[in-house]
């Protein structure tokens, strides 16, 4: 039972090293911000993230307290006499600090406020020395047990004392650069995240430096420590450097700021846990063990059934706090100055590029409003796969107002853009019943995304749709398990024929992945549906005018595309452009004249136009557009004229970027931070974007992918796990993650596929809920 009591003691005191020492640390970075000007964003940073800090790391300290002096008060009494010294000065910063951060924020006069910032940096220099220069004097055997009285001065001023002291210091400032990486990493604000992370390597490297000149110390100074770290605790020494080691190249390779506080995090417990262990089962080394410090049994009792009674009330609420802290919520009900007017920002289309936009401007002092003509965030991507029965339409297009739900700064708007009024900064827009409707802006960014295009022939529509909406897939579907109902129907074997021969044009990703999975259903998941079809019969045929299948992936894995797709039973036919499209097929140009292929289900995924929204912006700012309708920006994805607009996504055009996903989510966390960085008075400088290339995937069918990040180029299985994993992540909420992988399991493992039903009505355009309310052009002329 001591032993047990003895470790809750110690995780107190690794609680309290961690969240204490993140909060004495941020301090420590507050002291050496500069002067007000300098200093005065990182300190706003420092502010707003410590303070679930510091509302939490003292209840560890006061819970350590308790008990030590209840359950091994023998140990408490003499540690208090003898280093009452370091300890009194501690409690002393820890109360001076926390009246400087307090008073600080209220202080009128610039002398004042200066000198309250010094004593809360000051103190936060002073505080964990003076821990780690107590807790060294009891490492190497200073405080004698019992009615003895150590030394006043050389109990903690010694080597052992002032390296620990030194190294606590060094530590504190280390793992608080790493929490303001994360919350600047939270508020989009690429400065100080930089600003920390360069701070955080430098001193991770002095606080490493120090670990090792401290074991030399221990060794000759407290040798019992010393050899603990090097027998029973040399596990957790090597932890702790191989987390410091991941943590400083995290920090080198920028890694994100969640991941290197965790490892940060780790690098602390495991030096915590280490020297427990070789202290073990010494409570004063050497000369008072656990068991002779113990409380009577009943004492240690009470003291277990406590912790857990407090773990289950107290947990949760630290745990609530941190949430809380998280979401921004700490301070709702807040006043706010009611001359200042908030911000207006807002953002059209609630795809990629508008979502991440939100998300950069989720904690910025701006009220925005998202506009959609859809009541969905559509994960593009997928949608084939809910045209092919995998998923459903919920599962990659989560409703927006649930996506936004934690967003307190967002409201979401369900219409149609109608025009641009950039000389009153105002956006029209109708809703679905056709109410008109004016929303101003201060800033504005346009992320209405891409249409199919049909290169001038929009009479293919009809008979070839495409795949950009959760409509377009749920046509899609039913044009595709239609086919094979019509084909069990069919008496003529020439009109069979017809309806098991499905004809995707384009080979592309999007083209591959949905002529593979017609392949994969066919062949697997239908096989033993129907009585007069073979449904593994079915005919998918690859229709592109260039000479080979997903060509932006290179020669060796455009190759191995080609391969896998034959051993499906997709037939390629590379270097034929479609010259007309009919119910009964469609008809392509060769090298050699004109061919028809015959089949009633043709797919387009051969070309992406711009929303007609670009060509309005171009219009009313002057901007240039191009063939593909996308509008020309400046290097900042403004408007030629018009700082305050941005395009973004795949209907700007800016230094011939793909129109990929992750372009759409780079251009609107930098359109989100340029607001962030212009409304923190940092305006004056342009900002280019630049784009960083993550690379492209697709999946050819049952763990079969390409994939192409960087220099890494991947095929095969090994292909299709990084292919599960990044969509994944970035598929939008746990329940559609998890739901994703269980029909994924259901599909790929096995031959079932749920989301086989489809409407007879035909999901076309003219059942548009916009359609029956936006004027049409003889209404137009008319007017």
């Amino acid at each position: 039972m001591a032993v047990a009591v003895a470790c809750i003691l110690w995780f107190a005191v690794i609680m309290y090293s961690v969240f204490g020492g993140a909060d004495y640390g941020a301090g420590f970075w507050d002291l050496f911000a500069g002067g007000t000007r300098r200093g005065d964003r990182p300190r706003g940073l420092i502010d707003h993230a410590m303070a679930p800090v510091w509302e939490a790391n003292n209840v560890w300290l006061i819970f350590a307290a308790i008990v030590c002096w209840t359950a091994f008060s023998q140990a408490f009494g003499s540690i208090m006499k003898t280093l009452f010294i370091p300890i009194i000065l501690a409690g002393v910063g820890i109360v001076v600090r926390g009246a400087g951060f307090a008073f600080r924020k209220i202080a009128q006069k610039a002398g004042r406020k200066r000198a309250l910032t010094a004593a809360f940096g000051i103190s936060s220099l002073i505080t964990p020395f003076m821990l780690g220069a107590a807790l060294g004097g009891i490492a190497s055997g200073r405080v004698p047990p019992g009615n003895e009285q150590g030394s006043l001065w050389s109990s903690w001023l010694n080597s052992t004392s002032i390296a620990v002291g030194i190294f606590g210091v060094l530590i504190s400032a280390f793992i608080a650069a790493t929490f303001l990486i994360a919350d600047a990493d939270r508020y989009y604000d690429d400065v100080m995240v930089g600003y920390f992370r360069t701070r955080a390597f430098v001193i991770g490297l002095f606080a490493g430096i120090a670990a090792v000149v401290g074991l030399f110390v221990l060794r000759d100074d407290a040798p019992y420590i010393y050899h603990g770290l090097l027998h029973e605790g040399l596990p957790f020494v090597i932890a702790s450097g191989v987390f410091g080691l991941t943590t400083l190249g995290a920090l080198w390779r920028q890694f994100g700021g969640t991941r290197v506080r965790l490892l940060a995090v780790a690098t602390v417990v495991s030096v915590l846990l280490g020297w427990g262990v070789a202290q073990y089962p010494y409570i004063l080394p050497t000369r008072l063990t656990i068991d002779q410090a113990a409380a009577p049994g009943s004492v240690l009792l009470w003291l277990v059934i406590a912790f857990i009674i407090g773990a289950v009330l107290v947990g949760p609420a630290l745990l609530m706090l941190l949430v809380l802290d998280q979401r921004s919520r700490l301070d709702e009900g807040a006043e706010t100055a009611a001359t200042q007017a908030r911000h207006r920002v807002v953002i059209v289309g609630g795809g990629f590029g508008g979502l991440f936009a939100t998300k950069a401007l989720a904690m910025a002092p701006v009220d925005v409003t998202l506009v959609d003509r859809h009541n969905y965030h559509l994960f593009q991507p997928l949608l084939y796969q809910v045209s092919t029965g995998i998923l459903s339409e919920g599962q990659i297009g989560p409703a927006l107002r649930d996506v936004t739900r934690n967003t307190r700064n967002c409201r979401v708007e369900l219409a149609e853009v109608t025009g641009f009024d950039l000389d009153t900064r105002t956006v029209h827009a109708i809703n679905p019943v056709g109410k008109q409707m004016e929303i101003s802006y201060d800033s504005l960014i346009v992320a209405a995304g891409g249409r199919t295009s049909y290169f001038g022939n929009d009479q293919f529509e009809r008979f070839a749709p495409g795949m950009k909406t959760i409509d377009d897939a749920l046509e899609l579907r039913r044009r595709i398990f239609g086919a094979f109902e019509l084909a069990e129907m069919e008496a003529d074997p020439e009109e069979k024929r017809r309806w098991l021969t499905f004809v995707v044009v384009g080979a592309g990703p999007t083209g591959c992945e949905l002529a593979g999975q017609i392949r994969e259903l066919a062949e697997r998941s239908l096989r033993h549906n129907f009585k007069t079809i073979d449904p593994s019969t079915a005919k998918v045929i690859l229709v592109d005018g260039g000479e080979k299948p997903l060509a932006s992936f290179g020669e060796n894995l455009s190759a191995k595309g080609r391969k896998e797709l034959e051993h499906m039973g997709v037939q390629l036919r590379m270097g034929l452009r479609a010259t007309d499209v009919d119910f009964s097929g469609l008809e392509v140009k060769t090298p050699h004249g004109t061919e028809r292929i015959h089949a009633h289900t043709v797919i387009w995924a051969a070309g992406v136009a711009a929303s007609p929204l670009a060509k309005m912006l171009g219009d009313v700012s002057g901007a240039e557009v191009d063939r593909a309708g996308r509008v020309a920006v400046l290097p900042d994805c403004t408007l030629p004229g018009h700082p305050e607009v941005f395009a973004i996504g795949d209907m700007m055009s800016l230094d011939h970027l793909p129109g990929v996903a992750e372009v759409a989510m780079q251009q609107g966390l930098f359109a989100g931070r340029t607001i962030r960085r212009r409304l923190q008075g940092g305006g004056d400088k342009t900002v280019t974007f630049k784009y960083v290339d993550l690379g492209s995937m697709a999946t050819i069918g049952r763990f079969r992918a390409v994939v192409e990040f960087k220099r890494i180029r991947l095929s095969g299985f090994a292909g299709w796990v990084m292919w599960l994993a990044v969509h994944l992540v970035f598929l939008t909420g746990f329940r559609n993650r998890l739901g994703a992988l269980f029909r994924w399991s259901g599909a790929l493992l096995g031959r079932h596929r749920e989301e086989r039903a489809f409407t007879v009505r035909r999901a076309s355009a003219g059942d548009d809920s916009y359609g029956s309310v936006l004027p049409t052009r003889s209404d137009q002329q008319r007017n």
